[in-house]
């Protein structure tokens, strides 16, 4: 199958990107794949020497942008399928007429959604939507013994007698980070791995460091030592714009096999039931109360259970089967329409 993927694919410790990233590599073992970036448009000579049987938009916020250029590009590929994965889609119904009307003149093939929030949307507006959440590199996040954490701990010189919690994301106020200040305690060592890529709350920066927070900026090729080295992970975000509605750092710590302290965000409700270390919070006090109760080992943790159907191979296995389907009704389509011309 040749497929053309559309979106952003720099560096992968930002959500969408490193979603697009995956997407791709996964599916160039199998299929013949061209990635083009979003705001670098391919020239159309090059696009139709390609001739694409799907294209794929891999984007975060649903503008109207992106809805522009998924319909230009299925006219110009004669009319193949085409499709929108929707990772951050912060959109509400009946808030932005000119939005939904762009959406029913221009609605793609498909919508590939998560929550159920989104979805509800997306059908308001006329659009045919099917659910299809990220993946996670199981291998590459796996838990690890007690030595290995230790030994991990010295490389990055981390206190082997702290309990250390971790959170994946950029500095901004909008994810709720300071909360983090809060947890940051004599029995505690905080470690924040934020990305140099997206710019930073400076005042909020400061707040971490003074209160013993160890905030790394740099990327990190390794980033599951990270993971590995860490006792517990906090995902205190509710805010839509801040996060893709299924958080990726989430899917890797519970890869690692730590326990998860969450809001109930975007479509985590939808695919992860609550137990067995994975632990939906509504507000602070009950952050600090799931903390305690993992410090005090009250939690049997099994959240890399819950997490292994998530495999990238296992969501590239759906993918396919979705391009598969709209292929077949498309082919169906022109050969109806052609014995329908037979007839005039």
């Amino acid at each position: 199958m040749k497929i053309c993927l559309v979106g952003h694919f720099g560096s992968l410790d930002e959500g969408v990107r490193n979603v697009a990233w995956h997407v791709y590599s996964e599916l160039s073992k199998k299929h013949h794949v061209m990635k083009v970036e979003i705001k670098k448009p391919i020239s159309y000579k090059k696009l139709l020497n390609f001739e694409p049987d799907v294209i794929h938009l891999i984007v975060g916020a649903s503008t109207s942008f992106v809805f522009v250029l998924a319909k230009a590009i299925s006219a110009l590929c004669a009319r193949r399928p085409i499709l929108v994965s929707a990772l951050q889609p912060v959109i509400s119904s009946g808030s932005q007429p000119f939005l939904e009307k762009l959406f029913r003149s221009m609605k793609p093939d498909l919508i590939l959604v998560q929550s159920t929030s989104s979805e509800k949307i997306f059908k308001s507006f006329g659009c045919r939507t099917e659910f299809l959440p990220n993946g996670v590199n199981i291998k590459r996040f796996a838990p690890v013994n007690l030595d290995v954490k230790q030994k991990l701990r010295a490389k990055y010189e981390i206190d082997n007698n702290k309990f250390v919690i971790l959170h994946v994301g950029a500095v901004k106020s909008g994810r709720n980070i300071r909360i983090l200040i809060e947890l940051q305690k004599k029995d505690n060592q905080v470690i924040l791995l934020g990305r140099k890529t997206t710019k930073c709350d400076m005042k909020i920066l400061q707040e971490l460091c003074r209160s013993g927070c160890i905030v790394l900026l740099d990327y990190i090729n390794t980033v599951e030592e990270i993971y590995q080295l860490s006792d517990c992970y906090v995902f205190p975000t509710s805010d839509p714009h801040h996060s893709i509605e299924i958080p990726l750092s989430i899917m890797e710590a519970m890869s690692c096999n730590l326990p998860v302290i969450s809001t109930k965000f975007g479509a985590l409700t939808r695919v992860f039931d609550e137990g067995d270390g994975l632990v939906f919070v509504e507000n602070v006090p009950d952050l600090f109360k799931a903390i305690e109760g993992i410090t005090n080992g009250c939690l049997e943790v099994k959240t890399r259970e819950k997490v292994l159907p998530y495999s990238w191979e296992n969501i590239i296995k759906g993918l396919e089967r979705i391009y598969e389907e709209l292929l077949r009704e498309k082919n169906k389509y022109r050969i109806w329409t052609g014995k329908l011309s037979l007839l005039y």
